[in-house]
């Protein structure tokens, strides 16, 4: 199954929350179009989106007649659950509502020509990534893990479940390794991961 209109569709993912999934999603859009490539962001995180604050999104995706027209920030196009639900409104909601919310986001948008469309995964192996990977032709995925010996142990869980799908791993990035300290230019470790 392959999307017409899309010509590359990356998942981008972790069993662990917290490892800067969504934020290095993010980073991967803008770079890419600054490198005039047409990019889509599907949030998939249903219970904690963050994209549209991220890229600073000032209007939502729009919800008509089944179908959802992407919102634009700086030229990437957006799309999380955020374009479904009620301002602040909380998602209560059991697996098989997540299943019909999840098959909506992955069947019914209207994103017209991408090169690139990344799918920012929520953590986890659950009902949303199996229903993605089963809509969507994924055609390859990246992993995301921080320095901690336990985000490693954890980042084999993603490597085992795309492994399991068939989808290729094209990159590993392990976040929060250190940061460079701009007085002195020396890049320092992060103390609570050693």
């Amino acid at each position: 199954m392959k999307i017409n209109n899309i010509s590359n569709i990356i998942a981008i993912g972790s069993v662990k929350g917290g490892v800067g999934k969504s934020t290095i999603t993010a980073n991967i859009a803008i770079f890419l179009n600054k490198k005039n490539k047409r990019i889509g962001i599907l949030d998939a995180d249903i219970y904690g989106p963050s994209q549209e604050k991220i890229l600073g999104l000032k209007k939502l995706s729009i919800y008509k007649n089944n179908n959802i027209i992407p919102a634009e920030a700086n030229n990437i196009k957006i799309v999380s659950i955020n374009s479904l639900i009620k301002k602040n409104e909380v998602l209560l909601i059991k697996a098989p509502i997540i299943n019909k919310l999840t098959k909506i986001l992955t069947n019914n948008v209207y994103w017209n020509t991408l090169d690139y469309l990344l799918i920012d995964l929520p953590p986890g192996t659950g009902d949303i990534h199996i229903n993605i990977m089963q809509n969507l032709p994924i055609d390859s995925a990246i992993i995301i893990s921080s320095p901690q010996k336990m985000s490693f142990n954890i980042a084999k869980k993603s490597i085992y479940m795309f492994n399991s799908l068939n989808i290729p791993i094209i990159g590993f990035i392990e976040n929060f390794s250190f940061f460079s300290c701009y007085n002195c230019k020396k890049k320092i470790t992060y103390l609570i991961f050693q």
